[in-house]
Parts: C-alpha cells; structure tokens; sequence
C-alpha cells in the first residue's frame, strides 16, 4: 500500500470554491484553501492505494514528510474505534450507503488523544471505479465540550433526582412536550419519559386547577409577570390526590412569540398536608387561647415583647391588646417585684417549665394581684416564645386571710373568757 499526497498531485483544470464566482487554477490553491480552514482531504482507490493532503496529515500530528512509509489511515486510529470505522468503509463499498459520516480517536505521536470527524461518499472516478473521497477534522475540541455538556446533564440529573425533581420541555408551536421519567411518574401518566401532547401531560389536573394555570400562563405571556409556578392537584389512576408544584421560564422566538417553556415539577404533599395539620392545630390553639376563663400571654424570648393577650387577660389586668402588643413588661409594670420575674425566667429556662408558682403582678390601675403562673416555651413563626396562664388568686388569698384572722379573734375571746366553755361536735358530742 502507499500513500500519496494530494498537495503534490496537479490539475489543469479550474475549480470553482462553493458558494462564490471564484475560479481556482488548479488543485493546489484548493488544497491550501482546505489547508488554511484545518480540513484535510483523502481518497481511496479501494486498490490499497490512499491519498492525503498535508492537512490530514497534520490531523494524525505529522507533517507530510513524516508520514511512515506504508502507513494506512485505518492504522492510525485508536484499536478500540478501528473496527467499526473499517466496518464503516466496507459498507460505503459495499454500496449499502453512499455518504458517510464517521467520528473516530486518534493517538498522535506525542500520545495526545485527538477526535475526528471524517465525511465521506462513495463516488465513480472517470476509470468507471469506485473510490471513497472525504474530508477531515479535528473535533476534539467540539467533543470535549459536549462531554462537559453530557457531564453537567448528568450531574444536573442526579441533583434534580436527589431532591425528586422531574423536569419538562414544551415547544409551544408544535404542542409537543417532553417530561422526563420522574415528571411522568409525578404526573401519574407512564413510566418512563413522555413526549407527547401538551393536553395530555397535564390531563390529570383536577378541574379547579386548571384554570388557574391557563391564567397564569396568559399573564407569563402578556409581560405581566416573569416567572411561570402554580400549585395544583393530580389526581392519580387508583384515586389519590397528589399536590405538586410547577416552576417554568418561557422563551420567545426572534419575533417575540412564544416558542418554548422549560420548567420542573416537584411533589409537595407531604408539605401541603404538614401546612393543612399546622392551620388546624393552630386554629385549635387560637380557640383555646381566646376561649379561655384565664389570662394567657404570648411573649417573646428575644426581647421580652408581648405578642398576643386574650379577652381574659384584659378582663383580669385591664390592659386592651393595644397597649400592651410590643411593649415588655417592665415597660408597663407588670410584675411587682422584677427580681422575682427575673428568678423566674431563670427557672423557667432551667427546667423548661412553670407549674402553679405564685407571683405578685399589678393590674393597668397599679392595684397589687397575687397569680398563680404556668409557663411553656413554644415556637410561633420560627420565633422562640413564653406562652404564660394566669389564674387570679388575690380574693382567695383575702378569703384565707379574713377565714384566719376570724378564727384567731375567736379562739383569743375562747381563751380569754373566765368561763367554763367547752366545744362540741354537733353531730357526735365530742369535746
């Protein structure tokens, strides 16, 4: 076998580049012009004879005067690749294809890995015989980016797969959408991806719901807002109700009409129905923080300010909620002796409740009242707070004080009496 080069083989007649009225004299000013642009060109006879411009040449890493005698374009590729480019060749023979396209590694002299590109056709030379012709370049750069791509698509995948996210793609003016697998399954339609109609993606969204997307759709292509994300309800093929999520940017052609939108869908059930059990159970708190006989404050840790008061706690203290709602209680006086409150924040904090400990307050009037408080810590809106009870012992205490003082006076007078005076029980007679 034996190679020639191309750059050296002459013609006397003109050719003419694609595309302009320039004639070129003859196959060496074309071969330059190949040269220039980093293509090479090659033919083969299919009688083991190869030919090569420099250009090629230059592709495998050699100038054309240190291309091997005997060396074959097949020889050069990499052994994992050269099967299936010489599978390539032998169908172009063949006449099973007439044009080709083949992406190949190369090893260079100095061990750098290079891909190419090779276009090629099987064409009928002015003998009557059947020759391979084609052109060359390096890609190696174009492969190493769609690699970057491929790694970043993956990397992106694996992201959007460790956190359930399914992505969609719909080209508005053929209707056609894309989802993938995790999309479909969130979706409830197939397994695996769909690609299908836009209709049919979402087919499963509950009526109700429906009609929220379309308008905010219209309002995403009016200008009206940026952004495209709706919540909504799916209603899946055994019954159950799935909420999700859809977030999506839309692109607009060179015109400015609509032609695509990419966004992802994620599940938020679990989030909805937390959400739904949190607003009942705050709404079971708010009737009982309201209803209650006995004052309850909402305070907060941070700096001591009262958040909320119920009804009682007015009633019992007489401050409305708007006179006490973000002030502290050493502002307004609350409590009659403030090292007293600040013992009982630290024990409230050391053993992380109150239960029944009495306390001495003042009403908005100043008049003294005596409580009994429990305290608790509780998280309201991400804010660490003290919810407090109050129950109002002063006229008990007064009640014990007067029954006391009673029962002194009258064992004083029992005592002091030069009488004989005994006690009986009434019912038994004992003394």
């Amino acid at each position: 076998m034996s190679l020639l080069s191309l750059d050296k083989v002459s013609s006397h007649h003109s050719v003419q580049l694609p595309g302009t009225n320039e004639a070129l004299p003859d196959v060496a000013r074309l071969m330059a012009v190949l040269h220039g642009s980093g293509l090479g060109v090659w033919s083969w006879d299919l009688a083991e004879t190869e030919q090569w411009s420099a250009g090629v040449a230059k592709l495998f890493g050699f100038f054309a005067e240190q291309i091997p005698t005997g060396t074959r374009y097949l020889k050069l590729v990499v052994e994992e690749d050269r099967a299936s480019v010489e599978a390539r060749f032998r169908s172009a023979i063949a006449g099973k294809t007439a044009n080709f396209t083949i992406r190949h590694r190369v090893l260079w002299p100095d061990s750098s890995l290079h891909w190419l590109e090779l276009i090629g056709q099987r064409q009928i030379d002015a003998c009557g015989q059947t020759i391979l012709v084609g052109l060359v370049r390096d890609i190696s750069a174009e492969h190493l980016q769609a690699q970057e791509l491929e790694d970043s698509q993956e990397r992106l995948g694996l992201a959007l797969n460790s956190v359930e996210l399914g992505t969609w793609d719909w080209h508005i003016p053929s209707d056609t959408l894309y989802a993938s697998a995790r999309a479909a399954e969130l979706q409830g339609i197939t397994e695996g991806s769909f690609h299908g109609p836009f209709q049919e993606f979402f087919s499963c969204i509950l009526p109700e719901d429906r009609s929220r997307m379309r308008q905010a759709y219209r309002e995403l292509v009016e200008g009206q807002r940026r952004d495209y994300q709706v919540t909504y309800q799916a209603r899946l093929q055994d019954g159950t109700v799935r909420h999700l999520e859809s977030t999506a940017r839309l692109y607009r052609d060179e015109r400015g009409a609509p032609l695509r939108m990419a966004g992802i869908i994620m599940d938020i059930t679990e989030r909805v129905l937390r959400e739904q059990h949190l607003a009942a159970s705050e709404a079971k708190f708010a009737t009982l923080f309201q209803g209650s006989p006995d004052p309850i404050s909402l305070s907060r840790i941070r700096d001591g300010a009262f958040l909320e008061i119920n009804p009682s706690f007015t009633k019992t203290f007489g401050w409305p909620p708007s006179e006490i709602v973000g002030r502290t209680a050493p502002e307004i006086g609350f409590w009659q002796h403030d090292a007293q409150r600040q013992v009982l924040y630290q024990q409230l904090r050391r053993e992380q409740h109150l239960d029944g400990v009495e306390a001495q307050f003042r009403t908005r009037d100043g008049v003294p009242i005596t409580c009994m408080v429990s305290s608790r810590f509780i998280r309201i809106d991400r804010q660490l707070c003290i919810i407090t009870t109050f129950r109002d012992i002063t006229l008990r205490q007064q009640a014990e004080a007067g029954l006391r003082a009673s029962e002194a006076k009258v064992a004083q007078a029992f005592h002091a009496r030069p009488d004989a005076l005994t006690i009986n029980e009434r019912c038994t007679g004992r003394v």
